[in-house]
């Protein structure tokens, strides 16, 4: 599946799991959740998988892959930063990205500060200056 932004809406520390939105795959919507189990988050982020189980799970966003299995669909890795994702999967990003910009009529800020931080400064104020937007 794509690589994909999610913000985490549901967790339940003592059963070690939880849901994190699509950001990306639903355009700023937020409304797709998908299941994520606490083992994928401490293969990566011991920091964070001990945030998560002392109940702290507002506003904790990552990058994502999934796969879908006979449950539905699943995370099966996790970053952090878009710095931490392998540049073949982060350049994949490059053309879904460029075209939420040509389809969105306002801007969110979550477009705009997903872009700064996988293309940098110059590339999105290139976006921002698309004709029509």
């Amino acid at each position: 599946m794509p690589l994909d932004f999610g913000e985490i809406k549901e967790y339940n520390s003592t059963r070690g799991f939880g849901f994190v939105s699509s950001i990306v795959r639903t355009c700023g919507r937020s409304r797709e959740k998908i299941f994520f189990h606490i083992t994928k988050i401490k293969c990566k982020c011991l920091d964070l998988a001990g945030k998560l189980d002392r109940g702290h799970f507002l506003n904790v966003c990552f990058w994502y892959n999934t796969e879908k299995t006979s449950k539905g669909e699943q995370v099966t890795e996790i970053w952090l930063t878009a710095e931490d994702i392998p540049s073949s999967q982060r350049n994949k990003l490059i053309p879904r990205i460029e075209e939420l910009w040509h389809n969105i009529q306002d801007t969110p800020s979550w477009l705009d500060e997903l872009t700064l931080e996988l293309f940098g400064e110059e590339h999105r104020n290139q976006l921002q200056h698309i004709p029509g937007l």
